[in-house]
């Protein structure tokens, strides 16, 4: 009886030398990457529209920073924000329009964003 828990404790052992060598090696190769795990239509799109480069008109940029909005929040809105894709043209072939509203930001804004090759621009945007 003995002899099976030896080899046991042996066989644990090496599982548990594996799997911290295996951790430390996966934590080196893959843990300085900016991955996101969630596949729900609302976190997809916000993903890609962070990666973006943001283009909005100069009228625009003002008319948000007179109304206290600046590029933070316009990140956070990426971040954290709700599409609504009931009034989202998602049907467009050259730059999907999604219509995403800020969650949890003063002061609450929502902003019409087109979704273009290699930028993200904004196409028009109101306070809530």
């Amino acid at each position: 009886m003995s002899e099976m828990f030896e080899g046991f404790g042996r066989r644990s052992a090496f599982f548990a030398v594996g799997l911290t060598l295996g951790s430390i090696l996966a934590y080196f190769f893959f843990g300085s990457r900016d991955i996101r795990c969630s596949y729900f239509p609302n976190d997809r799109v916000l993903y890609d529209l962070s990666k973006k480069r943001v283009v909005m008109s100069p009228a625009d940029r003002e008319e948000m920073r007179a109304a206290g909005i600046d590029s933070s929040d316009v990140a956070a809105v990426f971040r954290s924000g709700k599409v609504d894709f009931k009034k989202s043209r998602t049907d467009l072939d050259s730059c999907r329009e999604y219509f995403v509203v800020s969650k949890g930001s003063e002061p609450n804004w929502h902003g019409v964003w087109a979704n273009c090759d290699s930028v993200a621009r904004l196409v028009q945007w109101g306070l809530e």
